[in-house]
């Protein structure tokens, strides 16, 4: 069985066996979901949903990665975006939120 952290470079370029595989996003968000509901404080859920939320922003950014694979990402980033504001607990978590929120509204400004 593979790690989160292990997939999760699968995850950021979207490849599974070196083929872009369209399932892998949503087989990804299943695990991360799966490794939340395991942990009992609210910080620890918000640190794995940030975290998949991190990978896929960078991924969908990232030039080098292929669009249709970005754009899979794109789709799918409102669910763990949803759960870590839901699990965002103190306030340093929602000012993380709101940086990387920030982040995405510049960046997408700038293309």
């Amino acid at each position: 069985m593979t790690s989160i952290r292990n997939v999760s470079n699968e995850v950021r370029f979207g490849n599974d066996n070196g083929n872009v595989n369209p399932t892998l996003v949503s087989d990804y968000l299943r695990g991360v979901n799966c490794t939340a509901s395991l942990l009992q404080q609210d910080k620890d859920k918000f640190s794995v949903y940030f975290h998949a939320l991190e990978i896929m922003v960078s991924s969908i950014w990232d030039q080098d990665v292929d669009v249709l694979w970005r754009q899979c990402l794109f789709d799918n980033l409102y669910i763990p975006l949803l759960a870590a504001e839901r699990h965002a607990t103190n306030q340093n978590d929602r000012i993380a939120l709101a940086k990387l929120k920030i982040n995405m509204h510049t960046q997408t400004l700038a293309l």
